[in-house]
């Protein structure tokens, strides 16, 4: 019997679409692999997704799980003991009180808050999508310091004006694969 992974996550506001993309990506991946029945839970749904994801999203955990996933960065410890009355719960990039009562921690990106002691908090060569923007927006006419190729997804609905802004902040001579769409 396959196993059943219900994967919470969410988008828009201050969470951007990174973490819809990428648990996006994984339960689609699971369904298409045969590896594990999943479910994509968050309040809604967007869009720009495609449709044989879309049919993955529920707006709650809608089947009894073997296993919960929870992509985002402030779980409470309330939050976490409640899932786990449900199913075991894996917490990935998750800087919330909650992180320590999960059963699985998943650490995938550096942590840039307090309280996350235990977390790789080396920055240096990575700029957090939900505040990636507007700190080119900051840099304005300053010169960025090309230490590494740079390599940027810019989203599903990233559009033109931003993708300017990114290629006239690289200084002269800096190499750029810009990907945006689907």
């Amino acid at each position: 019997m396959r196993k059943r992974i219900s994967i919470l996550t969410g988008w828009g506001q201050s969470l951007g679409t990174g973490h819809m993309q990428r648990m996006a990506t994984l339960a689609s991946a699971l369904e298409r692999t045969g590896w594990a029945a999943s479910e994509l839970c968050c309040e809604s749904f967007p869009s720009f997704l495609p449709e044989d994801v879309a049919r993955l999203h529920r707006s709650s955990i809608s089947r009894e799980p073997d296993l919960i996933v929870r992509d985002m960065r402030d779980s409470t410890e309330c939050e976490i003991l409640n899932l786990k009355k449900t199913a075991p719960v894996l917490v990935i990039d998750d800087c919330g009180e909650g992180r320590n009562s999960a059963d699985f921690v998943c650490d995938m990106l550096p942590c840039v808050r307090s309280g996350c002691d235990d977390r790789p908090t080396e920055t240096g060569h990575f700029l957090y999508g939900y505040s990636f923007m507007e700190e080119l927006r900051l840099l304005k006419n300053s010169a960025l310091s090309k230490e590494i190729d740079v390599a940027l997804y810019a989203g599903m609905t990233g559009g033109e004006e931003n993708a300017r802004l990114v290629i006239d902040s690289l200084p002269e001579g800096a190499s750029c694969a810009l990907l945006r769409g689907s």
